[in-house]
């Protein structure tokens, strides 16, 4: 693991919008400072040309790793120390700008390397104090030393506030996005953790009633042939034995969903056999409850990739939940609208409320006496397994829930 992390490469353009301030302030000595020797105004020129051609390639040197970063921070140093050496050194009031490549640097880099650079700054320093030019002085409004000691603080104060603003509002945004992430990425593996517990409880649950439904299925075969019963008797033995084989079946489907799981089946489904496949199932777990489909677009569209239980699987839960709710006064709706880019599954009840602008990252309060809600938190993280998102809207129930799953990408030549 890394020793000491530090944001993104994105923090480095500071570095490279540096090289415009240094720039600048190495012209400003040279226009505002009389007599400036030639060798020293050759050597600031130059290297003011130097973080101006360093400005202007941002895309390809911010790709930079830590020891360009370094590199630069310590040209700056030599930059800012030779236009501050022409210009009087340690007295010239714009010193205080040698904090700004170490700030940086703090920022930017690693502990080692920052450390590096803050140890060049103090050497730079020193030299200062011990070789620098007088600081003549051009005539005018800054004709004495000490005026032009108070405006040179006012400057570095006024550029000192600035890129203290911008700094800190810039570390501010960057915490804030990297805590946001973290809740997210929290609320995620919580929801795959009770994915996995409820799935092991399932798996370990169809083991368990393997066993005693088929002794019940035999013994519903040994109670008697249909001719050999009362009528009622008849039809009891013939509903017990449906029942049965709903359980069997329910039994089987949950194997075959820990199959997909356990090998990642995925296949390209279009989106009518989705509709058509949940339609089917929820009509056989529900069939005095009415349920309207609709496909708006292309049916024939396909989702790509996608585990056909598992999809399916969170749509029931979903519709289930949506049930309960209307409770047989009613009717739900699934509807399945495409676009260019994915398919959203809608799943509508009662007054069939409004969905969000956002992914909902935690559930409406639940308000069933009935059931424990694990169905839903099932489907939502199912939908972010499969790359999906999941929309809330509506009232305190969830009067619409959405699911959005992107689709296969169109060649323009198919059309």
């Amino acid at each position: 693991m890394p020793s000491d992390p530090r944001p993104p490469v994105q923090s480095h353009r500071l570095i490279w919008q540096l090289r415009w301030l240094l720039a600048a302030l190495l012209l400003s000595l040279a226009a505002i400072v009389a007599d400036l020797p030639a060798t020293a105004l050759a050597a600031s020129g130059g290297l003011a040309l130097i973080m101006v051609n360093l400005a202007l390639p941002p895309g390809r040197t911010r790709r930079a790793g830590n020891f360009a970063v370094l590199a630069l921070l310590t040209l700056d140093l030599a930059a800012l120390g030779a236009g501050l050496a022409a210009s009087g050194g340690v007295s010239n009031p714009l010193v205080g700008f040698m904090m700004l490549p170490v700030a940086i640097g703090a920022v930017s880099l690693p502990r080692g390397q920052s450390a590096a650079i803050a140890a060049a700054a103090v050497t730079v320093y020193g030299l200062l104090g011990l070789w620098h030019f007088p600081l003549p002085l051009a005539t005018g409004p800054l004709a004495t030393v000490f005026q032009w000691h108070l405006w040179g603080m006012w400057a570095s104060f006024a550029v000192t506030a600035a890129l203290l603003v911008a700094s800190v509002g810039w570390l501010s945004r960057q915490l804030s996005a990297q805590r946001s992430a973290t809740a997210a990425l929290r609320d995620q593996l919580t929801r795959r953790e009770a994915v996995v517990a409820v799935a092991t409880e399932a798996a370990v649950t169809s083991h368990e009633m393997g066993t005693p439904l088929s002794t019940a299925m035999m013994l519903a075969d040994n109670l008697g042939e249909p001719g050999e019963l009362p009528a009622q008797a008849t039809a009891d033995l013939n509903l017990l034995r449906d029942q049965l084989q709903r359980c069997r079946e329910a039994l089987g489907r949950i194997r075959d969903a820990a199959d997909e799981a356990r090998e990642r089946v995925r296949k390209d489904i279009p989106v009518r056999d989705i509709v058509e496949g949940v339609r089917r199932r929820f009509a056989a777990l529900n069939p005095a409850q009415a349920l309207a489909c609709e496909i708006v677009g292309d049916g024939g569209r396909v989702v790509p990739a996608t585990e056909p239980h598992a999809l399916t699987a969170a749509l029931l839960n979903l519709l289930e939940n949506q049930s309960e709710a209307v409770q047989g006064a009613g009717t739900v709706t699934l509807r399945a609208v495409t676009d260019a880019t994915g398919v959203d599954f809608e799943v509508l009840g009662r007054e069939h409320g409004t969905p969000l602008p956002e992914p909902a990252r935690t559930f409406p309060a639940s308000t069933k006496t009935d059931g424990l809600g694990v169905g839903v938190l099932l489907s939502h993280a199912t939908v972010e397994q499969l790359g999906g998102q999941l929309f809330w809207g509506g009232g305190r129930g969830g009067d619409r829930v959405r699911i959005r799953m992107p689709l296969e990408t169109r060649d323009p030549g198919d059309d």
